[in-house]
């Protein structure tokens, strides 16, 4: 079993880790939308730059564009355009115009003629049909600065024909300025390319203009297509191992230029980063701080409580003398104080019983050992009696369980009375006393029993109703390396003994008394493999008619075929098949063999026929034995008039109306039901003439002595006639002489059954009875 500060630790541990989760999990996703939000705010520069580079290049296209559609340049006269061109220079901007004629030939504003036929201007004006064209950037030998110049062309149209063109050389120096004016942290920058992927514009004045990026970055930067051929997007790649971000973003205006910032993904991250850093940081202090909260809050919590239980299992030990701390501020003190107050009831209820005031078992047990030796001191013997009521379930279910209390009262004052000087006395449990009594000598502490016994049976008058109170005791004397708890065994042997002879009488635990109970077990033992061995067997007494002479019926009687126990009485057979619980069991097999023989009997032509059998107290107790009686017949198949279930006084009269429900129901069914050994038990007429029943049988007692003794003869006699008022059959148990047989008919009795007639025979002899009476 776990501890509670254990669970209590585990239970706060696993919320901290659920919350810590839940506030990771929902901090992750709110990081996750950080990066995208970073890549917009870098996409921007990226376009508010790019579009900076093409207004730029724009003011170039557009003043180019008014010189080509200016009426000097329309008319395309040399003579006009040499001292015009000239004028037209921005010194500042550009470098030269030249006006080109279809056929190749130009003129600079510097007065020189040139041939662009085989120039890539030439080339989109005049054969391609465009109408403005600018180049890459490129470094020209003829400019003395060394910086990067591109020209813009543009078609002279005339009517819809191009007729000349016009080219500006422009310094670009700004398309680096605004590269390298681009703030990118530590170690970012921009960059232009063009639509081939070659350099137009780089921060690091090394790099070469229209050079391949690849050739500048090495094969790490691996440019896609989509970076020069998509208007915009991002793209991730390696420069020199370091892992890079490339936003890009089509510069207008432009043939197809891409303006780049390049960032290291960890520079670009940062903050993120580092905010996830810092959340993480956080959540794992939070996780400590939480775990160091939750081991000092539960052993704040579980101090108390596992001091409580270390109480609660002292006292579980026995020591009641505990008490729990009742200054704790919560409910843990509330509940230690009404623990407290417990204890004290339990300390009572522990040690007295509250019927008696005597001292319980467990308060006798206490007592003993300082009792015994005070006691020893002055007796030379000394010993343990157990007093137990005789069928005090008969005394609660007649009278009630409160006159079952007086009566359970009244002993104890009894006993008390009758202790001497250094003994005392104890409820066992139930209706059972244990006694501690001390005498001079053997002979002397047996008549102390016996007087013992004596006192308890007694005629007691309680609320106008007198009882005869039989006790059955048991005792054994405490000799040399003898324990209390062998004592106590042996006297309760003793008084079981006495209890399976029938009660009402005293036994002293000996040696045979010993053998005897090993007997039992080792019967027990080959009693418990009895069926699976095949070793019981039934034997039917035939029932005969006084009138006729005419076997109704056989009761079915059990035997044990076993090598050492083939002759043990049949009672004490089933004593101990009541006291193991394998009555049941071999209650439902004599049940079924009964029914199946009787059914083979009637196939054989001989209906009608009656099988009785005897119905223990334990098996008649099960819920389930008229459900089990129906099965048996609905299996079989034998008719439920040709069953008759035969059930002592004592156990009818013990729960009346519980067996009494029983027995309607079984009457119900068709079943017949026959009270055994009536006459012998306590019956209360005024319960016993509502019994559904069909056959009294008169106890042997009665027949064997009806002809010598006139009482027996007068109670045969009573039977018979209030069984013939109540218009019940009756069979006369153990006929062995023809006096008895006659004296019986005369008395109109119905049935007989006993050795006169026949012995129990085997199912064959059985047979063939019925075989040679019906011949």
């Amino acid at each position: 079993m776990k501890s509670i500060r254990i669970q209590m630790l585990a239970w706060l541990l696993l919320g901290a880790l659920i919350l810590f989760a839940g506030l990771g999990f929902f901090t992750e996703q709110r990081l996750r939308k950080l990066p995208p939000v970073i890549e917009a705010q870098y996409m921007e520069i990226a376009d508010a730059r790019a579009n900076e580079v093409g207004k730029q290049l724009k003011i170039y296209i557009d003043q180019v564009r008014m010189l080509a559609q200016s009426e000097v340049i329309q008319s395309m006269d040399r003579q006009q355009i040499d001292p015009f061109l000239p004028q037209m220079v921005l010194e500042d901007i550009e470098r030269n115009l030249t006006v080109v004629w279809p056929d190749g030939r130009g003129i600079t504003s510097r007065g020189l003629v040139v041939n662009v036929s085989e120039q890539e201007q030439y080339q989109k004006i005049f054969l391609e049909g465009e109408e403005t064209w600018i180049s890459s950037p490129f470094l020209s030998p003829y400019v003395e600065t060394g910086k990067p110049i591109t020209i813009v062309s543009q078609a002279v149209r005339r009517n819809g024909e191009t007729v000349g063109l016009i080219n500006a050389v422009v310094e670009i120096e700004f398309i680096n300025d605004i590269v390298r004016s681009v703030n990118l942290r530590e170690t970012g920058y921009s960059w232009i390319v063009d639509q081939h992927g070659m350099v137009v514009a780089h921060p690091d004045s090394t790099k070469t203009l229209r050079q391949a990026a690849a050739e500048i970055f090495g094969e790490e930067m691996n440019i896609s297509e989509a970076l020069v051929t998509e208007a915009s997007g991002l793209q991730r790649y390696h420069e020199a191992g370091t892992a890079m971000v490339a936003l890009h973003q089509a510069i207008p205006y432009t043939p197809g230029w891409t303006f780049i910032i390049s960032i290291p993904e960890a520079e670009m991250y940062q903050e993120v980063n580092a905010v996830s850093r810092g959340v993480l940081a956080a959540i794992g202090l939070g996780l400590v701080l939480v775990m160091v909260f939750s081991l000092a809050y539960s052993e704040t919590l579980s101090r108390p409580i596992l001091e409580m239980k270390a109480v609660f299992e002292r006292a579980a030990a026995g020591n009641l003398n505990v008490r729990a701390n009742e200054k704790i501020a919560n409910e843990v003190g509330q509940a230690a104080a009404s623990f407290n107050q417990m204890l004290v009831k339990i300390r009572h209820l522990t040690y007295q019983d509250p019927l008696t005031n005597l001292n319980n078992y467990h308060g006798f047990l206490l007592d003993l050992p300082y009792k015994l030796e005070k006691l020893q001191q002055h007796q030379a013997v000394t010993g343990l009696a157990i007093v137990s009521v005789d069928d005090f379930k008969r005394i609660n279910s007649i009278s009630g369980y409160e006159l079952g209390n007086e009566v359970l009262l009244t002993l104890a004052d009894r006993i008390q009375r009758f202790l001497q000087p250094g003994e005392c006395a104890a409820r066992h449990f139930g209706d059972e006393f244990v006694v501690l009594l001390g005498e001079q000598h053997e002979d002397a502490f047996e008549e102390r029993v016996v007087r013992l016994w004596e006192a308890c049976n007694t005629l007691l008058t309680l609320k106008d109703n007198e009882y005869m109170l039989r006790t059955s005791v048991g005792t054994c004397s405490f000799q040399p390396g003898r324990e209390l708890d062998e004592v106590m065994n042996r006297a309760t042997m003793a008084k079981l003994f006495i209890k399976q002879k029938g009660g009402n009488g005293v036994h002293l635990f000996n040696e045979s008394l010993e053998e005897t109970l090993k007997e039992e077990q080792d019967i027990e033992r080959e009693l418990f493999h009895a069926l699976e061995e095949n070793q019981l067997k039934l034997v039917y007494q035939p029932v005969i008619r006084l009138d006729t002479e005419q076997i109704t019926g056989h009761e079915a009687l059990l035997r044990w075929h076993h090598p050492r126990y083939h002759s043990l009485p049949v009672n004490r057979l089933i004593h101990v098949a009541e006291q193991t619980g394998y009555i049941i069991e071999i209650g439902r097999w004599v049940m079924r063999e009964a029914c199946r023989r009787n059914r083979e009997w009637h196939e054989a032509g001989h209906e009608g026929l009656v099988v009785a059998v005897n119905v223990s107290a334990l098996q008649f107790e099960q819920p389930s034995f008229v459900n089990m009686v129906q099965e048996i017949l609905v299996e079989i198949g034998l008719p439920a008039h040709c069953l008759e279930l035969e059930i002592t006084e004592r156990i009818a009269m013990m729960g009346v109306q519980e067996k009494m429900a029983k027995m309607r129901q079984l009457k119900a069914m068709g079943v017949r039901i026959a009270i055994d050994d009536f006459g012998t038990g306590y019956s209360s007429l005024a319960y016993f003439t509502q019994f559904p029943i069909d056959t009294l049988k008169i106890d042997r007692s009665f027949i064997n002595q009806m002809v010598e003794d006139t009482h027996a003869d007068t109670i045969v006699d009573t039977i018979i006639t209030m069984a013939q008022g109540m218009r019940v059959n009756t069979i006369a148990e153990g006929v062995e002489t023809a006096e008895q047989q006659e004296r019986l008919k005369e008395k109109g009795c119905d049935q007989m059954q006993g050795y006169w007639f026949a012995r129990p025979l085997s199912p064959e002899e059985a047979f063939s009875r019925l075989e040679n009476e019906s011949n």
